[in-house]
């Protein structure tokens, strides 16, 4: 199943594939087990995938949620992978850079709640709520530490900005 999705990641049909897969994520996330690292390896590599159309990308991350989020049917499965929650939340991260940023916003008078919000942008809030309250405070604290302070420190105001939401998001989720 997993050679077919990687060699259909091109097209429109992996988008249906990505759902089956979800679909299974909820309801028997054990199936996934022993075949876990090769998996959620290549979920990772379908969210980064520069080609890949932003919908699959953002299934193959709603994948690997689902699989967090699904502690009580398969408890502990995603904390067992090492690389898993640092890779996951960097991913997670980068969908919060994707911002605009318009000139005329500096001087304007009234406010734009949503301004330069983008589709990514707005997922990765969702993603990265999710994710806190999947892993809970604890875990999501350690874990995020050490790459927001790296972002904060970043002359991109993009990466300042993501800092500021993550610990929103994250509290939100914790």
């Amino acid at each position: 199943m997993l050679r077919a999705l990687t060699d259909a990641v091109r097209n429109d049909a992996v988008q249906n594939m990505l759902n089956l897969f979800i679909e299974l994520a909820k309801k028997e996330p054990r199936f996934f087990r022993r075949q876990l690292v090769d998996v959620v390896s290549d979920m990772f590599e379908i969210a980064e995938d520069k080609s890949v159309k932003e919908k699959t990308k953002h299934l193959a991350v709603e994948f690997v949620l689902t699989l967090v989020e699904a502690k009580k049917k398969a408890p502990g499965m995603m904390k067992k992978l090492l690389f898993f929650t640092n890779t996951c939340f960097a991913m997670i991260l980068k969908l919060l850079l994707d911002i605009e940023d318009e000139p005329s916003w500096y001087s304007t008078d009234s406010e734009h709640e949503y301004a330069g919000e983008t589709e990514n942008y707005t997922f990765g809030e969702e993603c990265l709520e999710r994710f806190s309250a999947a892993l809970g405070g604890k875990t999501i604290a350690s874990i995020a530490m050490e790459l927001l302070e790296a972002y904060f420190d970043s002359a991109e105001w993009e990466k300042r900005h993501a800092v500021l939401r993550a610990f929103y998001q994250i509290a939100e989720g914790s």
